[in-house]
């Protein structure tokens, strides 16, 4: 979705600028190209970065911002439609599963089913 975003901003972006007067050229055709970097920014950082890891006993999500909850400090797994809510002492970590391929989505499930939980 965000490439597409991206790709329809720069033709409009692009559009702009080649059918109008060099002299015309108004802060909305910037803010356009901006628009269009910032969605294929995202495309590229979404489809080339891991969006969770499981390393070291911690659970890492790295996008959009990164939160880390530590296995030991798991208090509750709670199963969504689409996600995890995974809380500990004081943090919660929220997972949207459409955001992780099916492979590994099915190795997710496998290891949050088998965590044994504090009490």
């Amino acid at each position: 979705m965000n490439l597409i975003a991206g790709v329809i901003w720069s033709i409009i972006a692009i559009l702009n600028i080649v059918f109008k007067d060099k002299s015309q050229i108004s802060f909305l055709t910037f803010g356009w190209i901006i628009l269009a970097v910032l969605y294929l920014g995202l495309y590229f950082v979404q489809r080339f970065t891991a969006y969770m890891t499981i390393e070291n006993n911690v659970i890492s999500k790295l996008i959009p911002l990164p939160k880390h909850i530590a296995i030991q400090d798991i208090t509750e797994i709670k199963k969504f439609k689409h996600g995890y809510k995974i809380i500990s002492d004081g943090k919660t970590l929220a997972i949207n599963t459409e955001m992780i391929n099916e492979d590994d989505l099915i190795t997710l499930n496998t290891y949050l089913d088998g965590i044994q939980l504090k009490a």
